[in-house]
């Protein structure tokens, strides 16, 4: 019987190791090194006692914690995961996700529009909503980006129901104006409106906004407007305003709002780019 002894070294310092003895098909299986995904590290085989050889193990990626729903329980669990992409639960399903385990402490769970629309899809609960003058206007074209174009209908309203609660969350997205299909323009002139309320459909002369917040809230913890940003263009891509952490009331859903209520046919679109939440 041969008696194998794996070590693990990180930074020359052992981290692991594992003691086999290799009778039949016993094998060394992968997820005997899930605690080291996205790592580099060195592996040294001994058999009885003799060192035979040495490897570089170099970043293995996307380790599964689907049992787990959000990127803040994966910090949780292991407090030295880098950033990069898991898989999480959501419902009976899992889905992969972006992590930011960086900013603020980490554990953000990164939405972007493909999740969101899957998100949507998969659920009773989320996806558009009609209200007072809001129409079922909005649109989710086939790249995954929701968007709207509307000939007053006042804007269009979307749920993203999400794996798990949060109460902070943070944007770092870019939208486009849709105005350009008819050849109008979308505008946004914070002297003129401001979305303080979610029941807010237009300004002054016909001038909309873009909200983002929870559906806890009376209205949007943010606008574009809100932060002092203007934007008049057809069909110009812009990033929203700030990346701020915004603190919310615990919510499982997450709401994006796109309101410009006049008789052009103009709108928004989420072009890319992700809400994080935590």
């Amino acid at each position: 019987m041969q008696h194998t002894i794996i070590t693990l070294k990180k930074n020359g310092i052992i981290e692991d190791s594992i003691n086999m003895d290799l009778v039949g098909e016993n094998k060394l299986n992968s997820t005997d090194f899930t605690n080291y995904d996205n790592t580099e590290l060195t592996l040294n085989i001994s058999i009885n006692h003799k060192d035979i050889e040495k490897k570089n193990i170099i970043k293995t990626t996307n380790i599964s914690h689907s049992n787990l729903e959000s990127c803040a329980s994966i910090l949780e669990s292991d407090s030295t995961k880098n950033s990069g992409y898991y898989d999480i639960k959501y419902n009976s399903q899992t889905i992969n996700v972006y992590c930011d385990m960086d900013t603020d402490g980490g554990g953000w769970t990164g939405i972007n529009t493909t999740t969101a629309r899957n998100l949507i899809e998969n659920s009773s609960t989320g996806g558009l909503e009609t209200y007072g003058s809001i129409k079922k206007s909005g649109y989710i074209d086939n790249t995954d980006r929701p968007y709207y174009l509307n000939n007053n209908e006042g804007g269009a309203r979307y749920n993203i129901p999400l794996p798990s609660n949060y109460t902070e969350f943070y944007v770092d997205m870019r939208f486009k104006a849709t105005a350009s299909m008819s050849g109008d323009t979308s505008e946004i002139r914070p002297s003129d409106h401001i979305m303080t309320d979610w029941s807010q459909t237009k300004g002054a002369n016909c001038r909309g906004d873009i909200g983002l917040g929870s559906t806890t809230e009376s209205g949007p913890a943010t606008s574009y407007a809100g932060e002092g940003s203007s934007y008049n263009s057809g069909n110009a891509i812009t990033k929203y305003p700030t990346e701020n952490i915004f603190t919310i009331s615990e919510d499982s859903t997450f709401r994006f709002q796109f309101t410009e209520d006049c008789g052009e046919d103009e709108g928004w679109m989420w072009y890319d780019g992700r809400v994080y939440i935590r």
